[in-house]
């Protein structure tokens, strides 16, 4: 299979064996299709802010939203959380201070009892800067409540977006030195209402955290709002571009790449190539037009795989239309990984070729990769939780016992 078929049966085969074991800790199947995977934080687009241009769409990496019901598809009129009680808010509470500092965890295996009593409201602590608070859960849960009956929005799934939020964030500034700016929010704040499909849904949001037409966010409504809902919409790309581009997180798959490029330049088979250097090597029929007389190719007994597919014609016309037989594209298809083509012919409008894959280093390697955050989960039952997923990417990270 080509790169782009087979990451749909990877992400199968990963959502598959993290939903057995959140099931087994009775988290609800429809909250594991969007947390357990950790593929709604990559980037795509929900009910609210899927405006994203398609061109946008298709450039980024794959990713899997939430299957909220909108407004459009269901007819139902979002449940709008109870508004403040006062017309006038009063003064916000002094945002929570974490507790005093104390030494840096040295990592797993640090004793739980030395955690100290939290600040009134302080659910974690995560890395130097990163906390969670029950203000947080709250407002998570209130916003989502506005998508409806199809609301994630429990405290757990509060708590796991938040320390998505606050894990790329922490990693994006130790790592890249990339901190979030005024203008990130208010790009992204004037995206998701200019490009919007469900704008009773976002009305339904805004309207919790404090805002009025024509006046703006009251109090400390804003913040909240940027915090809790803003957030995560404004890291996915920003953590996607680094972890797929950066040469510190994919030096060693560059170099493969460009030892490969130079040998096979000079005539080496791919086939020994891929061998050398661990690439997954295939070969490939392709066709600009369904063949006469069936979807199926051939004689063999149908297989769902060998269906034809209008992506044969395009990876026709972008990657090998313009190669004579025997010629590699001069660089690798360049999507989710690397792929290296070369046409072996060319007749009868079926273009015969063979690919070897490069695999990209992934955020769940890169991430375990990394030194591990110090961090400290005041609540027990969810710190009981997150326990239950040891080799979720966003629980490996942390620098607390998992003993």
């Amino acid at each position: 299979m080509t790169d782009l078929e087979t990451s749909w049966n990877t992400r199968v085969k990963w959502f598959a064996a993290g939903f057995a074991a959140a099931l087994a800790m009775g988290v609800s199947a429809h909250f594991l299709f969007c947390h357990s995977s950790f593929n709604c934080f990559r980037g795509g687009p929900t009910a609210v802010d899927a405006g994203v241009p398609a061109a946008a769409a298709q450039s980024a990496p794959a990713a899997t939203t939430p299957m909220r019901r909108t407004v459009e598809a269901s007819g139902i009129k979002p449940a709008l959380p109870e508004p403040p009680q006062e017309a006038t808010p009063t003064a916000p509470p002094p945002p929570v201070q974490a507790p005093p500092a104390a030494p840096a965890p040295a990592g797993a295996g640090q004793a739980a009892a030395s955690v100290p009593a939290p600040a009134p409201g302080l659910v974690a602590k995560i890395g130097a800067r990163g906390v969670i608070t029950e203000q947080d859960l709250t407002d998570f849960s209130a916003a989502e409540g506005c998508y409806g009956s199809d609301a994630i929005n429990s405290r757990k799934a509060g708590f796991m977006r938040m320390l998505e939020a606050a894990v790329t964030e922490e990693v994006l500034e130790r790592e890249a030195g990339i901190a979030l700016s005024p203008d990130d929010y208010q790009k992204e704040l004037d995206r998701i209402d200019r490009e919007t499909r469900a704008p009773e849904v976002l009305d339904c949001i805004k309207k919790y955290f404090l805002f009025e037409k024509g006046a703006g966010f009251r109090g400390d409504g804003r913040r909240r709002y940027e915090r809790v809902y803003l957030r995560k919409h404004v890291l996915s790309p920003l953590s996607s571009k680094f972890i797929k581009t950066d040469k510190r997180v994919q030096g060693e798959v560059f170099e493969i790449r460009d030892k490969v490029l130079e040998k096979a330049g000079k005539g080496a088979a791919f086939t020994d190539l891929a061998r050398e250097f661990g690439l997954d090597y295939s070969t490939h029929t392709y066709t600009l037009e369904e063949p006469a007389g069936g979807n199926e190719k051939g004689s063999e007994p149908p297989r769902p795989d060998r269906r034809w597919s209008p992506f044969e014609k395009q990876f026709i016309e972008e990657n090998l239309k313009n190669l004579a037989p025997g010629q590699m594209k001069p660089e690798p298809v360049d999507s989710q990984n690397f792929q290296f083509v070369r046409l072996l012919s060319n007749a009868d409008g079926k273009y015969y070729f063979e690919s070897m894959i490069l695999k990209r280093k992934t955020m769940e390697q890169y991430y375990a990769s990394l030194r591990k955050l110090p961090s400290k989960i005041y609540d027990d039952e969810l710190k009981a939780w997150l326990l239950g997923m040891p080799d979720h990417p966003m629980v490996r990270i942390l620098g607390f016992s998992l003993e």
